[in-house]
């Protein structure tokens, strides 16, 4: 029988404990939904051979070296996701108003690199519309975001699926994963939500200065490009 996304996160739970370090649920669901996009058989294998000498819990980069994944320079990723993107947008068409399940599913289908690429690219309906005026410019744009992004370090790298999942079964691993119960995080103490609520604020300047530097860097790359192309 395949592998389930609760197999996944009970390994990783398994994981957690032997590793005698403190996951919160929500890290858990966060390395969970990473690694379940890879392939929910091959990552649960390979969780299956961490837990036999782990020390720590693994990061997916980890994981992703047990299962023998070689690495991917952003160039390479940068093409796979302009080319993952496409193929969606061929798959899935522009979304109506309204609709909650679509989006999930294409986020699903995408990966966390390539859907954030998409959000960095005006939307998905703004994709699918500048696909349909010119393809293999719509192809160069989104490689070119994505390669200045995944450069600077603003989108993580290795978060592409392994491969395009069909529509409807992608659509209903979406509606199945909304009714999956996480447990609930221990209380914290005011003293406890200070501190987080200062980290988080720390992380969130940290990644505003992150994307500013990442945006001048893709202006200077559209600049370089339009002179390359009017000279």
């Amino acid at each position: 029988m395949a592998a389930s996304f609760e197999d996944l996160m009970i390994l990783l739970g398994l994981l957690a404990e032997a590793s005698n370090e403190k996951v919160s649920p929500l890290r858990l669901e966060f390395t969970a939904k990473h690694l379940f996009l890879l392939g929910a058989d091959n990552v649960c294998e390979a969780l299956g051979k961490l837990l036999q000498s782990a020390r720590r819990f693994p990061t997916v980069a980890e994981v992703k070296a047990e299962m023998g994944r070689a690495e991917l320079t952003p160039e390479d990723e940068a093409k796979m996701i302009a080319e993952r993107i496409l193929t969606a947008v061929g798959q899935f068409g522009e979304i109506p108003p309204g609709n909650t399940t679509t989006p999930e599913a294409v986020r699903m289908a995408l990966g966390i690199a390539a859907w954030e690429v998409v959000g960095r690219s005006g939307g998905w309906n703004a994709v699918v519309d500048r696909s349909g005026e010119n393809q293999v410019s719509a192809r160069a744009q989104i490689r070119d975001i994505a390669g200045v992004y995944l450069k600077t370090g603003v989108i993580e790298r290795g978060t592409l699926p392994e491969k395009t999942v069909g529509a409807s079964e992608v659509i209903g691993e979406a509606k199945r994963r909304h009714r999956i119960l996480l447990p609930e995080a221990p209380q914290m103490t005011d003293e406890q939500k200070r501190l987080l609520e200062a980290k988080i604020a720390d992380l969130k300047q940290q990644r505003a200065d992150m994307v500013a530097r990442a945006d001048n860097a893709l202006e200077i790359t559209r600049r370089q490009l339009a002179g390359n192309i009017g000279g």
